[in-house]
């Protein structure tokens, strides 16, 4: 993606070599623990073996009540080289969890069937079966599109 200009955010699974680049960060805070969830990010750079250049790395440290450990968790990115603060990233890719989240709805909540097919099948048959897959694809995601005016209308009336 880098060769190609193209900008990136995505979770690492966290291994040694991330544990012990955190390790100075995951230390919980002097005091109690909070009452309400904390949570802070780090910019961080790190090259894995496989990696031609180091990349920045975003660690998001999490303090949750009651709870003994911190959490954490890392992202990798390109974005805007390191211009860009660990909390901006953090919260654009936010964004695309919540957009993946809405497409598992659409999956789920409307259980969208496509028709599959023979490869023996002749062409007029399959253009048929596209034809039908094309408007059933249509009908739910234009159900989608109304469910969440349907959704604020029932909470509007739940007392």
């Amino acid at each position: 993606m880098e060769e190609r200009g193209i900008e990136y955010v995505g979770r690492l699974r966290s291994h040694s070599g991330l544990q012990k680049l955190a390790a100075p960060y995951l230390k919980r805070p002097p005091g109690r623990t909070p009452e309400q969830p904390r949570e802070w990010c780090h910019g961080l750079e790190s090259q894995a073996g496989s990696w031609p250049t180091p990349r920045r790395v975003v660690l998001v440290v999490q303090e949750l009540p009651d709870d003994l450990l911190l959490h954490a968790f890392f992202l990798v990115t390109n974005l805007g080289k390191f211009d860009w603060p660990p909390e901006k990233v953090l919260a654009l890719y936010r964004k695309r969890g919540s957009a993946e989240a809405h497409m598992g709805e659409v999956k789920s909540a409307l259980d969208v069937h496509l028709s599959s097919t023979d490869r023996g099948v002749c062409a007029s048959t399959i253009q048929d079966v596209m034809a039908r897959n094309e408007v059933s694809l249509l009908l739910s995601l234009y159900a989608y599109q109304v469910l969440p005016g349907l959704r604020r209308l029932l909470e509007s009336r739940t007392p």
